[in-house]
């Protein structure tokens, strides 16, 4: 038998378990998902045979979409993230999935890209031309505001890529 006390301490730890597990859940941040991107870039870039030691001459015909959570505090997010993707310009698509609200905001790359928007409803898409570096990393920054409320305390963002 345990005593009473230990049953707290179980239940405060089956708790934290079960919070731990769930975090996962809530799917990958933006560092995450433009890793991926930067990865199916270089990817693609190997297979295709081209010279990682020269700026790319044209696209590389590809498409890659990736899912990400944008953690919001009062309807208010903003992340940044540095990604190497070989100095191809990215021309991407980007939708806010989930929940449904009103957003405005700037989405930037340290090599001159940048997007300002306002009043763009949940599901509409975000046309954007991202410029990256072939010398190094780019700074890829995000901010992004709700207008309605509830503010949300995250989104989710749908963002598909061709380079």
């Amino acid at each position: 038998m345990i005593s009473a006390r230990t049953g707290k301490i179980l239940i405060l730890a089956i708790l934290a378990l079960g919070l731990a597990a769930a975090a996962p859940a809530q799917g990958k941040d933006l560092h995450q998902a433009m890793k991926e991107m930067a990865a199916d870039i270089k990817a693609k870039h190997q297979a295709a045979g081209r010279d990682a030691t020269k700026p790319p001459s044209q696209p590389l015909g590809s498409t890659k979409t990736v899912r990400f959570v944008l953690p919001m505090k009062a309807g208010q997010g903003s992340d940044s993230v540095n990604e190497y993707c070989m100095g191809y310009t990215l021309n991407c698509v980007a939708r806010v999935k989930d929940p449904y609200n009103t957003y405005s905001g700037k989405v930037s790359t340290s090599e001159g890209g940048q997007v300002v928007f306002s009043g763009k409803k949940s599901g509409e898409p975000l046309e954007m031309t991202l410029p990256t570096s072939f010398f190094g990393d780019t700074t890829f920054s995000l901010f992004m505001r709700a207008q309605d409320a509830p503010f949300p305390e995250k989104a989710q963002v749908e963002l598909t890529c061709s380079y």
